[in-house]
């Protein structure tokens, strides 16, 4: 005879003994509680108290719980008709009610935080293979209008908590928009709920579909959470395609640890890094309501398979070309003061300073000579971090300026590149009037060729205001002037001094980096290396920098290339093409997210000190 199982309610009562007794906001009960009954519902309430019926007395097979409900001590042999999870009968008096509450509102709670902790320093990759699975659990009993608003809270409230360094930056930026500080601490919250509003649709959407007691579900249930790891992975892609577009938040983002299985990303890439993430945990969730053996079987078999699958190609050697000598030079200016008048050094004169530097200190390690001023052979590429310089290239003309008090720092750099015979990347704002400005990357060689690429995903509100053509009053929001977005794709080449090879790099400024495309078109197009340049002093203070950071080792395996990143006040480091931060064994400046060095590894790698101006020698292995 089947024994009596637990009800939600019972689940709940028990579960509070974890759950603080904490006042429910009225709108919340409305998010979250049970829609009305359904035909469905009420059917299902009529099986239940079938079966309650038919169970034997309490007394003969339950013993004493804590709180002093009936726990049942055994079930009867063989497969249980229905999971002891699946919640039975709706409605209930007032408690029992509130006691659910708390159970749905914990499990939209503890998705946010199992969703935010994996991409932090700690690297807990695990936790984002089953940071959806409390949603999807307590979706379970509700019917499709509830469960999209349960979706929606734990969307809302899992972005929110991914997203609120927003705050802090846009109250920091507060002069440079020319408001006062509260207004700008006002805008980032009502940023912050934009943006977890605007992406939690996604989680709303797979919520909603999420339904277990579907026909359809019953007989193939292996087939759902594979549905709903292919919509999420094309609404995660969808979510990239618009001005206001905002790349924090990918699960794919929470496995740059896992550096075996983060390998499967250069055949499915970060979308379908995300959906591997969605189908283990929501294959998990069903498997606690149904007890279905091979619903946690699969998947756990493919991850160990992809895992086996990894580790073997990280075993594989790195090209035999000589690896890139590069000189990471990281400024240190606070962000403010790179577009006002200060006399305080500029962060061009920072920049030049330091490239002198880590070219004497390079000098004086490897044995190189200084010969007139010009170094022999230390290093092959020389990157300064974004907006470090301003050019000019007026209408009309092919080069950039090198003449009178608008050419100075273009005439400067050309001259560096000339002493050094080293060609430098550097950021920069290219002026084309003053009112027309582009955040560009340009490329100098000793012989005075010069390239260059424009950024083209601006920051929403932070370089542009999104689709101001059709609603011109939001440029009050956003600096002035505005950047302009660059049109096409560029891939920037150059020669290595010592040897003549050509390379090809392709530069991402700042917020590219945390989008899928703009590295995938430059590496189609033939880029070798992925240079990624930002300021993240913006978001000192705060976790951005490090999730910033993150997102490198993803974009390396996507496009099997291995990932340079400079930075002013943020993370400097090279990333290799197999997605890992190797510590250069000469730099004791490491941080924190170093991973140590193998023995039988690529040539070791340079890793920055967060905020520090310095001048890093790092080498990178060639794909």
């Amino acid at each position: 005879m089947t024994p009596a199982l637990p009800t939600l309610q019972q689940q709940a009562q028990r579960l509070r003994l974890l759950i603080p007794r904490m006042p429910i906001p009225r709108i919340v009960q409305q998010l979250i509680v049970q829609a009305p009954e359904t035909q469905e519902t009420k059917d299902q309430a009529s099986q239940d108290q079938a079966l309650t019926d038919q169970a034997p007395t309490a007394e003969a097979m339950t013993t004493p719980a804590l709180n002093g409900t009936a726990f049942p001590s055994k079930l009867t042999e063989g497969k249980p008709t229905r999971s002891p999870l699946l919640p039975a009968t709706p409605g209930g008096d007032s408690t029992d009610k509130a006691a659910t509450i708390r159970v749905r509102l914990g499990c939209a709670l503890l998705t946010a935080l199992l969703w935010w902790l994996p991409g932090q320093q700690a690297g807990w990759f695990a936790l984002g293979w089953i940071a959806l699975t409390p949603l999807f659990w307590a979706l379970h009993d509700l019917d499709g209008r509830a469960r999209w608003r349960l979706g929606h809270l734990t969307g809302w409230l899992s972005y929110a908590l991914i997203n609120w360094w927003i705050i802090p930056t846009i109250t920091k930026a507060s002069p440079v928009i020319g408001i006062p500080a509260p207004l700008g601490a006002l805008l980032g919250v009502l940023a912050v709920t934009f943006i977890a509003l605007v992406h939690s649709s996604i989680v709303a959407g797979c919520a909603w579909l999420w339904n277990p007691r579907a026909s359809w579900v019953q007989r193939a249930p292996w087939a759902l959470p594979v549905l709903i790891a292919l919509l999420w992975a094309c609404l995660d892609a969808l979510r990239y395609e618009t001005q206001l577009a905002h790349g924090w938040g990918a699960l794919a983002y929470t496995q740059w640890r896992d550096t075996a299985l983060l390998q499967s990303a250069a055949y499915i890439g970060q979308h379908g890094l995300s959906a591997l993430c969605v189908w283990f945990a929501t294959s998990l969730a069903l498997w606690i309501r149904r007890g279905d053996v091979f619903l946690w079987r699969a998947p756990v078999a493919v991850f160990i398979l992809l895992h086996g699958w990894g580790a073997y190609r990280l075993t594989l050697p790195f090209s035999p070309r000589p690896p890139l000598r590069v000189l990471l030079v990281q400024t240190n200016i606070p962000s403010w003061r790179k577009n006002a008048e200060s006399s305080a050094e500029s962060p061009y004169a920072q920049a030049m300073r330091l490239t002198h530097e880590g070219v004497q200190a390079a000098a004086a390690r490897t044995g190189g000579s200084l010969t007139g001023g010009n170094l022999i052979g230390a290093f092959d590429l020389i990157v300064w971090p974004e907006t470090t310089a301003i050019v000019w290239q007026p209408k009309g003309r092919n080069r950039f300026l090198r003449e009178g008090a608008l050419g100075t720092e273009m005439a400067g750099l050309d001259a560096l590149a000339r002493e050094l015979k080293t060609p430098i990347l550097f950021g920069a704002h290219r002026a084309v009037s003053r009112e027309e400005l582009y955040n560009t990357a340009v490329l100098i060689t000793p012989n005075g060729e010069e390239s260059f690429s424009a950024k083209q995903h601006l920051v929403p509100f932070g370089e542009r205001a999104p689709y101001n053509e059709y609603l011109p009053f939001l440029r009050a929001l956003a600096p002035s002037p505005e950047i302009t977005p660059g049109v096409q794709t560029q891939t920037l080449a150059f020669n290595r001094p010592s040897t003549g090879e050509r390379l090809v790099a392709g530069c991402v400024i700042c917020f590219e980096s945390c989008f899928r495309y703009p590295a995938r078109r430059l590496a189609k197009d033939g880029a070798q290396l992925i240079v990624v340049m930002t300021n993240d002093e913006w978001f000192s203070g705060t976790n951005s920098p490090w999730e910033h950071a993150a997102m490198a080792t993803v974009r390396a395996v996507e496009n099997r290339a291995a990932v340079v990143q400079v930075a002013n006040a943020g993370y400097s480091f090279v990333v290799d093409p197999y997605g890992r931060f190797v510590v250069n064994s000469d730099n004791t400046l490491s941080g924190p997210q170093a991973v140590p060095d193998r023995k039988s590894g690529p040539p070791t790698q340079a890793l920055s000190t967060f905020g520090v101006a310095q001048a890093l020698p790092a080498t990178v292995s060639l794909p």
